[in-house]
């Protein structure tokens, strides 16, 4: 987020972080991991069966169903991915309990037996024990499809040098530090270059933040265009 660049350092100094890093545009980063985010659909469909009583026939034909719809959504939504991965899951509890677990399943078709034996093992590693004599119920069907995306090169965000210089279009500005106002350099982030060092307090102004190298600090330029602020030690 964009403000969070002004109290980076602060949390440095305060928390004890070894460092901190902010990205290339920072108030932009969150819709920025929107578009490069792996895509993801689901459906779910309310079942509410007793196990023994389960026709899994009616249930693998479900499931199908729902994932022809699946990749439905993923055409539909014209996403460019380079693999796409499905995978099945039971909501399920044991008769007379209100909450569920999540029951993933790796193999299809659904077999009443591998169900069953899936469920205990969850059970068994959640609680710690299985009911023996209770019915087991299944209450809801989910598919889920994860579309991943191709991989996005960060450096790809790095401008082109400036032909002014690594630290080119330093000003200063009157900033009040340790108890007193002192001239403060102020940088441009579009004309710092990778591999780049600067010394606070400084403060540097991009469109979308503000970033304030705190005293003690120190930023540097990775090779992605993000500024690596740390104690300058």
């Amino acid at each position: 987020m964009a403000e969070g660049a002004l109290h980076a350092g602060a949390l440095i100094q305060d928390v004890g972080l070894s460092k901190a890093v902010i990205p290339r545009y920072p108030g932009a980063m969150s819709a920025f991991g929107c578009v490069v985010a792996d895509i993801r659909f689901d459906r779910v469909k309310t079942i509410n069966a007793l196990l023994e009583e389960l026709d899994t026939r009616l249930l693998n034909e479900e499931a199908q169903r729902l994932q022809k719809e699946l990749f439905e959504s993923l055409e539909t939504s014209k996403r460019s991915v380079k693999e796409v991965s499905v995978c099945l899951e039971l909501d399920m509890n044991y008769v007379g309990q209100t909450h569920t677990i999540t029951v993933r399943l790796s193999e299809q078709p659904i077999n009443a037996e591998r169900v069953r034996s899936r469920f205990e093992d969850t059970y068994q590693r959640i609680y710690s024990t299985i009911l023996e004599d209770i019915p087991i119920r299944i209450l809801n069907l989910r598919i889920i499809l994860v579309g991943k995306r191709p991989d996005f090169d960060l450096s790809l965000l790095v401008r082109s040098a400036s032909p002014l210089g690594k630290t080119a279009g330093a000003a200063t500005r009157d900033m009040w530090v340790e108890g007193s106002w002192q001239p403060t350099p102020v940088y441009q982030r579009d004309h710092l270059e990778p591999g780049v060092v600067i010394v606070g307090p400084c403060l540097i102004e991009q469109a979308d933040s503000t970033v304030l190298v705190d005293e003690k600090l120190k930023g540097s330029i990775d090779s992605y265009g993000n500024l690596i602020m740390e104690l300058d030690s």
